[in-house]
């Protein structure tokens, strides 16, 4: 595909990989689901830029600390990018998703590969709980907690939020960032 495409050149071979597995993924349930009698559509050509993000599986990839407050991820074909990384990398790093959100700015998705210890505890008192409508939580022991009306609560702000969203056009920046 390479000789035939010179753009494909410019990609990460993991990348590509990645793409083929994703097809081949989608067109075996779309097999699963016309086995079991669903009827099921053809696949799609997306359109140019509809897709906002890449995976780098395995190679291709490396985080670069510093000792300012921005580290940089290297990518292969693309060079040093800085990112802010909001917490600790802790293993070896399986996977890197970049994606681009709506509001236009560009994350980096780590997956590491840890071991985590499990923690035994031995149980010292069994209570039972019951969640209700008057009261949120009322336990063995007697207690009740108050219901917190979360939906209550944030009515007013998700008016205005709505408010905001029907003064936009369809379509528009504006409305995606919502």
């Amino acid at each position: 595909m390479k000789k035939e495409h010179e753009g494909l050149k410019k990609v990460n071979s993991k990348t590509l990989q990645m793409v083929l597995f994703m097809l081949y993924n989608n067109l075996k349930a779309l097999r699963e689901l016309k086995k079991k009698g669903r009827k099921v559509g053809r696949l799609r050509y997306k359109k140019y830029g509809k897709i906002k993000s890449f995976i780098l599986n395995q190679s291709g990839f490396k985080v670069i600390k510093t000792d300012n407050r921005l580290d940089k991820l290297y990518i292969s074909k693309v060079g040093d990018i800085p990112i802010r990384v909001h917490r600790e990398i802790e293993g070896k790093i399986k996977q890197v998703i970049i994606k681009q959100y709506k509001s236009g700015e560009w994350y980096a998705l780590i997956s590491a590969d840890n071991e985590v210890s499990v923690i035994t505890k031995t149980i010292e008192k069994v209570i039972g709980l019951d969640m209700g409508i008057k009261f949120f939580l009322s336990d063995s022991d007697g207690r009740q907690i108050e219901n917190p009306k979360f939906y209550k609560k944030t009515l007013e702000r998700l008016r205005i939020e709505q408010r905001k969203l029907s003064r936009t056009k369809k379509g528009s920046k504006n409305r995606k960032k919502q």
